[in-house]
């Protein structure tokens, strides 16, 4: 662990240890210039414009006497006062000249915008050196390759592009990129969104997301935060300072580049060579209560949606919602994406749909998603009693009003003076993406109002999926971990079976066959039908070396000889076999994990068989597994509720199934990749029918 690090974790104040970055008592700005077009001049200009002292303002640069209007140093050495954070605007060749100059003055933050850092091998010695130097004289530097800081509420702007007046508010921003951020903060500030915090952390080499986060969190004005990420630094301090946030009741938007872009490919198990890092990550963002989205516009939507609903979180589990709009189609539509999406809608009982029946014309239709028709426009009480009918049921987490070109100004007006009926909080959604009327705009500036029908829609899924988050935040419900003393002197799948049913999963019966002369004692003890293959690791469906439905005698004696013919062919002469009791029914499921090289152990449950690498069809967590969390991994698989009315197998069992496995994981570190797979799950039991465990290296005897 570096030293900066341990520092920002140990600190008895630690909360306090990024100060100097958002909230400098002085600023030297190294590379100032006269030049009104360079980023010397923009980047004071922005400081000078944003409220900060000038006399706190001391520019450096050998070139100039005075910078807009403020005396010009010729180095940090001949301010001779105390410099709190030094702007390093120069380009990367010169870069770690400034910094030790910093570190003998003893400035306690910087930001380096250069970038170069990164483009060549050449370099690594002197980035090192840039860390060490940082590292050695607690100098906590921002970047390199950025943009710059924001902190609007202590009127520090130090961003090196022009800046317009920044509106304050509730939203702290942790981009990577430098040049997403501005277009950022000017989509928000056309939302009438206020920034509390903006920082734009590039290469991250000395202080990294985690540490923003960890003391953005702090932070009382910060009710929301997002983040922008290429990667992921410091794992196990990112994952605290998420259930920091649960634990405060902040709620974090996340947005990853590199959704598409797999890790290495581990084709030794199907866990493997199905899940890469952003599979891993986005598990790990679910299971802490992150709203992990897939683009900018989302991001920028759950955002604002947030920054408005964040007071309304309420943390009870099973909460529901209705949509309310008067357009026939498009309420059809939304009934679609609702679906697709899985949104919990409030259930209209006979007692609301009568006074939905009384409240509308005799045309309508009284359900949820309802359409109120044209006849709005007539009765100016129907749209408030509608909202109050969904408004008053226990279940409702929020009510969502869907804007097309009605309900006008005046509809919404006898809407919002109806306060008295709207009980549960209220959300504005828009057929598609655009401009208000400028009075609509000013009357709903109090409520959440999401661009987009299926970004709306996603927004008050994400509300009401976070308010069950909030309801089991800080509780602790995992299976007691077991301590088992293992062997790894063999990982075939015998030992692999044995291993399973030590931590309490299920296996279909099974046992090993030392000769031909067993078969008769083995199927008279397993029953009929049986399957034979080898007791090894190798993918056998794909070499032909599973012989399944074998339902008599006579068929066994020579299912084995063909088996071990074609045993002998693929070098698996010398391995026994293994006969078990074929497994028919119920559905084919896995589980397994793998090494992540950022977070460690990850968990992937989905669809067993080949099925799973063709249709990616799985849910990633990270151990140890809660038990909501082991249900969540279940209900993510596309067609659960399909599935579950199929095969009618057991939720309580298949939950206790992945309990165990995330213990047997968590317990035995040597294994590299592990899959369960299939496992078979029934109305009576779960089954474990296969598994094949990878070693990490240094354990393989």
């Amino acid at each position: 662990m570096d030293e900066l690090s341990t520092t920002l974790r140990g600190h008895a104040e630690w909360k306090n240890e990024l100060d100097s970055v958002f909230e400098p008592q002085s600023v030297g700005v190294v590379g100032a210039s006269a030049d009104e077009f360079s980023r010397g001049n923009i980047f004071v200009k922005n400081l000078i414009a944003s409220g900060y002292d000038r006399g706190r303002i001391y520019p450096i640069n050998p070139r100039y006497e005075t910078v807009l209007g403020l005396k010009c140093f010729k180095s940090i050495r001949e301010v001779g006062k105390p410099i709190d954070f030094a702007a390093i605007l120069l380009g990367y060749e010169r870069v770690n000249d400034v910094v030790k100059e910093c570190v003998e003055a003893r400035v306690n933050a910087g930001i380096v915008v250069a970038a170069g850092f990164e483009k060549s091998e050449e370099l690594e010695s002197k980035t090192e050196s840039l860390r060490e130097m940082c590292e050695k004289g607690k100098l906590r530097l921002v970047g390199p390759n950025c943009m710059g800081i924001m902190n609007p509420t202590s009127n520090f702007v130090g961003y090196m592009l022009p800046v317009s007046k920044l509106a304050t508010g509730n939203v702290a921003l942790v981009v990577q990129t430098g040049g997403t951020s501005l277009s950022l903060m000017q989509q928000l500030s056309a939302r009438n969104i206020g920034i509390s915090h903006l920082v734009t952390i590039g290469n991250e080499l000395v202080i990294n997301s985690a540490n923003y986060l960890t003391y953005l969190l702090e932070q009382p004005e910060v009710c929301v935060i997002g983040v922008m990420l290429e990667g992921v630094k410091d794992a196990p301090k990112l994952l605290n300072a998420l259930d920091r946030a649960l634990e405060l009741g902040k709620i974090i938007v996340a947005l990853k580049s590199g959704r598409t872009s797999e890790g290495a490919r581990a084709a030794l198990s199907h866990t493997g060579s199905i899940v890469g890092e952003y599979q891993v990550f986005a598990g790990a963002m679910k299971q802490k209560g992150v709203i992990l989205v897939d683009s900018i516009g989302d991001f920028i939507e759950e955002i604002c949606f947030f920054s408005k609903m964040h007071s309304k979180v309420t943390p009870i589990s099973g909460l529901r919602t209705a949509m309310i709009g008067i357009s026939g189609f498009a309420i059809g539509v939304a009934t679609d994406i609702l679906a697709e999406k899985r949104v919990p809608l409030i259930e209209v009982n006979p007692k609301m749909k009568k006074e939905l029946e009384a409240a509308l014309p005799p045309f309508a239709n009284a359900s949820n998603p309802l359409d109120t028709t044209g006849g709005i426009r007539e009765s100016a009480a129907m749209l408030p009693k509608c909202v109050g009918i969904f408004s008053n049921d226990p279940s409702a987490g929020a009510v969502a009003l869907l804007m097309g070109d009605a309900p006008a100004g005046v509809i919404l007006s006898n809407l919002l003076q109806s306060k008295e009926q709207m009980k549960k909080p209220l959300v504005f959604v828009t057929v598609a993406a655009g401009r208000h009327e400028p009075s609509i705009v000013e009357l709903l500036a109090e409520y959440p109002v999401v661009q987009g029908l299926e970004a709306g829609i996603e927004a008050v899924k994400n509300f009401l999926w976070y308010c069950a988050v909030q309801s089991r935040a800080g509780k602790a419900e995992t299976v007691p971990i077991r301590s088992h003393q293992v062997d790894w002197r063999s990982n075939d799948m015998a030992y692999g079976f044995e291993l399973l049913e030590s931590y309490g999963i299920p296996v279909a019966p099974w046992k090993v066959v030392h000769s031909k002369a067993e078969l008769p004692k083995i199927s008279s003890e397993l029953g009929f039908p049986l399957v034979l293959k080898p007791n090894s690791t190798v993918h056998k469906a794909n070499l032909n070396l599973v012989k399944m439905n074998i339902e008599v005698p006579a068929e066994l004696d020579i299912k084995y000889d063909v088996l071990l013919g074609h045993m002998k062919e693929t070098g698996l002469g010398n391995v026994e076999v293994i006969a078990q009791r074929m497994i028919r029914g119920g559905t084919e499921l896995m589980v397994g994990s793998k090494r992540d090289s950022i977070f460690g152990n990850a968990i992937i449950f989905g669809l067993g068989g080949t099925i799973v690498e063709i249709l990616h069809n799985y849910s990633v967590r990270l151990p140890p597994l809660r038990k909501w969390d082991a249900l969540e991994m279940i209900e993510d698989i596309r067609g659960f509720e399909f599935l579950k009315a199929k095969s009618q197998f057991n939720i309580d069992g298949l939950v206790e199934c992945l309990l165990n496995f995330s213990n047997l994981v968590s317990e035995n570190f040597e294994i590299d990749q592990i899959d369960v797979n299939p496992i078979i799950a029934k109305e009576s039991e779960t089954l474990a029918a296969d598994v094949r465990i990878v070693l990490e290296k240094s354990s393989q005897g």
